[in-house]
């Protein structure tokens, strides 16, 4: 009986050193990518909004945090470029609490001097200048990401 249970300890055992092992070597989180934080100047009245700008190899993508704007209501990112060019950063329906919206855009992160999000109509909803960080090339762009929209229940909305 002593044999058994000893064979069941170090069984045990080592089943804690794979499991331990394995989640060391498959981590379940990407790690996160650096990130900008937006400032929007231009911001209607019961609408909240931040944004996070990640430097990409492919291109910039925006992680708008939002609350208060038409739900149902189409909006589109444009994002602009230093030699006067628009680029299209993807399109969005409204939702009736918060949400988060991952937008991306074929301009490389030194590129981006404005943000803007407007109606499908034109009208600009919000507004943003955006600096080049000192130092900022393509080389320091992080991990790709998906562009994806979704409600969040719940959720606070950043400063």
């Amino acid at each position: 009986m002593d044999g058994l249970l000893l064979a069941l300890a170090a069984a045990l055992a080592l089943l804690a050193v794979g499991v331990g092992i394995g989640s060391q070597a498959f981590p379940r989180v990407a790690p996160a990518a650096p990130f900008e934080t937006v400032a929007f100047e231009q911001v209607p009245p019961g609408v909240d909004a931040s944004g996070r700008l990640i430097a990409h190899t492919w291109g910039t993508e925006i992680q708008l945090i939002v609350s208060g704007l038409e739900a149902g209501q189409a909006y589109r990112a444009t994002f602009f470029a230093e030699d006067g060019r628009e680029v299209p950063g993807g399109t969005f329906l409204g939702v009736a609490g918060p949400m988060v919206c991952n937008l991306n855009a074929a301009i490389l992160r030194p590129d981006v001097t404005h943000l803007r999000i407007a109606t499908e109509e034109g009208l600009t909803v919000l507004e943003a200048e955006i600096e080049t960080p000192f130092g900022l090339t393509a080389r320091t762009a992080g991990p790709v990401a998906d562009s994806a929209c979704g409600a969040l229940e719940g959720v606070a909305i950043l400063a």
